[in-house]
């Protein structure tokens, strides 16, 4: 899950699908979130591949879209290795979408 910002004016949505050259014209991802953002865009959750994340710039709706602003979610979700697998064991109920509005005020 990663924590970013789509700076657009146009309406972002749960579902919309996300791009990087790395995986040519398949998704890299997916929105699961979105809110207007207090600074303007949108800041969005969005489950996005790892390996596209650290190797090119993630673009909004195609690779000619917005380039995501990727940030840093406000906790850390916690985990354990297995046999090299990432396993999450828990997930907190806390929207980081939530905590950012309720920062902004």
């Amino acid at each position: 899950m990663f924590l970013a910002h789509i700076p657009t004016v146009k309406a972002v949505n749960a579902g919309d699908e996300l791009y990087s050259i790395d995986m040519a014209d398949q998704s890299s991802g997916n929105i699961v979130n979105a809110t207007l953002s207090p600074n303007g865009g949108f800041d969005i959750l969005a489950v996005i591949q790892q390996s596209s994340v650290d190797s090119s710039q993630i673009h909004w709706q195609s690779l000619q879209g917005p380039v995501l602003q990727i940030k840093s979610l406000p906790y850390s979700l916690p985990y354990k290795k297995t046999n090299a697998t990432l396993t999450v064991i828990s997930i907190p109920i806390v929207s980081p979408l939530s905590v950012l509005a309720a920062s902004a005020c």
